[in-house]
């Protein structure tokens, strides 16, 4: 009874780390795509339109409290920048070689 009690304990850590690799991806999908639809719309939308108004407050709110986006941002991108970032062979003209990744997992909990 305990022991399949731990080992689906164990199996928890994995599933988090595949929770987190689907919904952070999509969160910045989300944030980029309202950035984007934003931008277009400020472009090309109606000025007499009541919407074109509050995405200006809006704008104009974010623009002075620009440190809060800062400090919302970073946490937010800097695994998926990260990630990005390791994956690249070639950034302006610098090549470096892959790193073959070898991950050696010890049975959770050791005994088992």
């Amino acid at each position: 009874m305990w022991r399949q009690a731990l080992v689906t304990i164990s199996r928890l850590p994995e599933f988090l780390d595949w929770l987190l690799a689907v919904i952070e991806p999509l969160i910045v999908m989300v944030i980029v795509s309202a950035i984007g639809y934003g931008g277009y719309w400020l472009a090309f939308g109606p000025e007499t339109d009541p919407r074109h108004a509050r995405m200006l407050a809006l704008l104009t709110a974010v623009d002075e409290n620009w440190k809060v986006v800062v400090l919302l941002a970073v946490p937010l991108f800097y695994r998926t920048v990260r990630r990005f970032l390791e994956q690249v062979e070639e950034l302006r003209g610098v090549k470096r070689p892959r790193r073959v990744a070898q991950v050696e997992r010890a049975p959770n909990p050791p005994g088992i």
